[in-house]
């Protein structure tokens, strides 16, 4: 009887532990979002020109730095992260008016940076007409 009792008391004490550990994570909301500032790109928790720059990059195709935030990059809220944001986060840290919450907290659900490599065009000599590959020169 006692063994059973304690196989009881396991079982019970387990459930307990796993319900409080689910509480616990939703209370802290633990990897299911982080708080960020609205125009931090880069997540250094600082907004500067490393932002636009980290932005920039972003746009051109590169891979992403490893803390990079769309949710952050995304200054005017629409959805899209565009050279309309880099210009609005240039224009705040210029000192001019915007209109964007930037430096406001935004929340953003816990994702990968894209690492993506860029795809670069195949880049090919001038030729001539009739496809020697005689570099032509043009004035």
């Amino acid at each position: 009887m006692t063994c059973k009792l304690r196989k009881i008391t396991v079982i019970v004490l387990s459930a307990v532990a796993i319900v409080l550990a689910g509480a616990l994570s939703l209370l802290t909301g633990s990897a299911a979002a982080e708080q960020r500032l609205r125009g931090d790109a880069d997540g250094d928790g600082r907004i500067t020109v490393s932002d636009i720059s980290c932005m920039q990059r972003v746009l051109a195709g590169y891979p992403a730095e490893a803390g990079y935030s769309q949710a952050a990059a995304d200054v005017d809220g629409s959805g899209v992260v565009d050279i309309n944001d880099v210009t609005a986060l240039q224009r705040w840290l210029a000192e001019f008016e915007t209109g964007y919450p930037i430096g406001e907290g935004v929340t953003e659900a816990a994702t990968e940076a894209p690492t993506e490599a860029p795809t670069q065009p195949t880049t090919q000599m001038p030729t001539d007409d009739e496809g020697w590959g005689l570099i032509i020169f043009q004035p």
